[in-house]
């Protein structure tokens, strides 16, 4: 993943994560990107909300290269990696911070209306905050 835009966050493990072989359960890893998602979200976005749109999730999808051993956290790379009218494509890679990569996945968020819960444009603020804006 490359580091333009590159959102970095430690995920902490919960025992009841793994499963009966030790390692982290695959179902997990989606909770693992909903943790840094928020924590994206809430550090480089609080105050950019102001309630005339809300994000939720299109699609989902993860690819698994390692099995994650327990440890006392993940790293989780979280990087936008397309923009278009009215959604978001974030892309993750989960790490333990010293070159092992565990799985990578992607996320599509679309923007919605809370009041009429049709999709909008995405609002300027998450564009300013693209690698590729200028």
């Amino acid at each position: 993943m490359a580091d333009t835009g590159r959102f970095r966050t430690q995920v902490p493990m919960r025992f009841s994560d793994l499963d009966a072989y030790g390692h982290v359960n695959n179902a997990v890893f989606f909770t693992y990107l909903e943790v840094a998602r928020v924590q994206l979200f809430g550090e480089h976005f609080t105050g950019s909300f102001s309630g005339d749109t809300v994000f939720l999730v299109r699609s989902a999808s993860c690819t698994y290269l390692k099995p994650i051993p327990f440890s006392p956290s993940v790293i989780i790379d979280v990087s936008i990696s397309r923009l278009r009218g009215g959604s978001v494509d974030l892309s993750y890679e989960l790490n333990d911070g010293d070159g092992t990569t565990y799985a990578t996945a992607a996320t599509t968020l679309v923007s919605v209306d809370p009041q009429t819960g049709r999709p909008v444009r995405l609002p300027s603020w998450i564009r300013d905050m693209s690698p590729g804006s200028a």
